[in-house]
């Protein structure tokens, strides 16, 4: 993605600060203008992911990626956002493209593990995932995701440590948090599962799977 400028610069400073409206509005008057501007498709295009619109999301990454054929984090969220779409094929067509011109790119592989995770296909999700921690050890949800993908294979104390990196990353993250707590649950540590569990609540009041998995750790206390 070339450097930002005017506009666009402004746009992507409203969006690192979470002021999703503001950015929106600084990239749609981009595109108005300008809208072959791969940059502003790209950056437009992570409002729609961010939103859940994953159909424009793989519209406008689409003709981002047609421009733009350098940008792999564009053809990489592409790639989600099919398999988010039900188009399996399509996106490991793009993900495999991005890895065949730089086989260690986090992003690739973090998508690929995520996928193979839905399917089940755990040790390639492992593989995978553990590719994304070794090229970029602060991969916070590179280390979120293998801890899913290990709690789900029985590794429960390796699942732990990995959630815990996760975490220091990321405290407040409540799906770190969540899944910590679940694996300490299924360990039979009751009383950290709670810990946790309530700390989510603590600053997510309305965390509904929190307070049902809360629910059970105290059932199992009895």
């Amino acid at each position: 993605m070339s450097v930002l400028t005017g506009p666009l610069e402004e746009g992507f400073k409203h969006h690192q600060a979470g002021r999703m409206r503001e950015a929106h509005q600084a990239y749609t008057r981009v595109l108005e203008q300008e809208p072959d501007n791969a940059s502003a498709l790209y950056l437009f295009s992570t409002l729609c992911l961010q939103a859940g619109n994953l159909d424009r999301a793989a519209e406008t990454l689409a003709k981002s990626a047609e421009i733009d054929g350098d940008n792999l984090d564009c053809r990489c969220n592409l790639g989600f956002a099919y398999m988010q779409l039900g188009r399996a094929e399509d996106g490991f067509k793009e993900l495999i493209s991005v890895l065949d011109r730089q086989p260690n790119h986090p992003l690739a592989n973090l998508n690929i593990g995520k996928a193979y995770l839905e399917e089940g296909n755990l040790d390639f999700a492992e593989n995978h995932l553990r590719s994304v921690i070794k090229s970029d050890p602060k991969s916070a949800d590179g280390f979120l995701t293998l801890g899913i993908v290990l709690s789900k294979k029985g590794a429960l104390d390796n699942a732990v440590a990995a959630l815990r990196r996760a975490l220091n990353m990321m405290p407040g993250d409540p799906d770190a948090q969540l899944n910590l707590a679940n694996v300490h649950l299924a360990k039979g540590d009751e009383d950290e599962a709670i810990s946790h569990y309530q700390h989510i609540l603590d600053l997510y009041p309305e965390n509904v799977l929190a307070r049902y998995h809360l629910g059970l750790a105290y059932s199992r206390k009895g």
